[in-house]
């Protein structure tokens, strides 16, 4: 139930007055058009993605909130989160966030749930009081046999698992991007210092908050750590931002587009043993929503 003519902001006013007259339904099927249309969910997160900033979003992301509090959405939780983790300077949400968590209020289950999990042919049953939670910790094997079922009541499930990464796995938005730059580029010699450049463009709807940066070298180089007074910006580029920890091959960073739309990060590595070495990507993503990154290609490199 959308009208063309009308702006996205127009449309979510309507499904609020939709929902001031009583006409749930209504205000349903705006909602419904609107995450079509819109939506994102970004791990924790929900948003309205709008317009041509991120005041823009936020600004919408406040009126979608109240709808799905009123229709009783489940993303409605995730949309408030967003508001609260993610606040802008021209605009402040707090009676949006108010009016959605009145009612969501309203909407929480006011008795118990019973629900059974089986795992390997054993099946346990439980009672889960209102607002309370149950953590079920399989292995990789038994996860293919294990089952839940509500028998009274509604709960809500949410599973996570961690599994050896493949190139399908990396993160990609169009919200972030990195860039690798090795000099010497391709081939080095027994006797260089290699120095590893890592270029990150953040877009303007881009989240705020910590993105963690990875990056682990070839085992024919060995990261050095960064000390105090060491002048790695003496080229020209700029500033230059250090790792925060250097970990054996792996060297990393915690960058917030809060410090810099296009930061630039760096370190150097020693040679430690010549031949053909593969590089894998570099990583960046959101430390909360880890699917909201990007990484760059697999490389070659070589030591003589």
């Amino acid at each position: 139930m959308g009208d063309a003519s009308l702006s996205t902001r127009e449309s979510l006013w309507l499904a609020l007055g939709y929902l001031a007259s009583g006409d749930e339904n209504a205000a349903r099927m705006i909602e419904e058009s609107m995450a079509r249309g819109h939506g994102e969910q970004l791990g924790p997160w929900a948003r309205l993605r709008v317009g041509a900033s991120l005041d823009d979003t936020v600004e919408a992301t406040s009126l979608m909130v109240l709808i799905a509090a009123g229709i009783g959405d489940p993303l409605a939780p995730s949309f408030l989160r967003y508001l609260a983790d993610n606040p802008v300077s021209t605009f402040l949400p707090v009676l949006h966030e108010a009016g959605a968590i009145r009612w969501m209020l309203d909407r929480l289950p006011r008795d118990p749930a019973r629900f059974a999990w089986t795992v390997d042919g054993v099946r346990t049953e439980e009672l889960l009081e209102p607002g309370g939670s149950r953590t079920i910790t399989v292995t990789a094997a038994q996860r293919a046999s294990l089952g839940i079922t509500t028998l009274e009541g509604e709960i809500v499930v949410v599973a996570t698992w961690a599994a050896p990464p493949t190139t399908a796995d990396l993160p990609s938005s169009d919200l972030v991007t990195i860039r690798r730059i090795v000099t010497p580029d391709g081939t080095a010699g027994s006797t260089d210092i290699v120095r590893v450049r890592l270029e990150l463009t953040f877009a303007p709807q881009a989240l705020l908050g910590c993105y963690d940066v990875t990056d682990t070298t070839p085992s024919g180089l060995a990261p050095l750590a960064w000390a105090p007074g060491w002048d790695e910006t003496s080229n020209g580029e700029g500033a230059v931002w250090q790792p925060w920890a250097v970990d054996g091959q792996r060297v990393s960073w915690c960058i917030d587009p809060l410090q810099g739309r296009r930061p630039v990060l760096g370190y150097a590595a020693r040679v430690v043993s010549p031949g053909a070495y593969t590089w894998e990507p570099a990583i960046v993503q959101m430390a909360v929503a880890p699917n909201v990154g990007a990484a760059t290609a697999q490389s070659s490199y070589v030591i003589r």
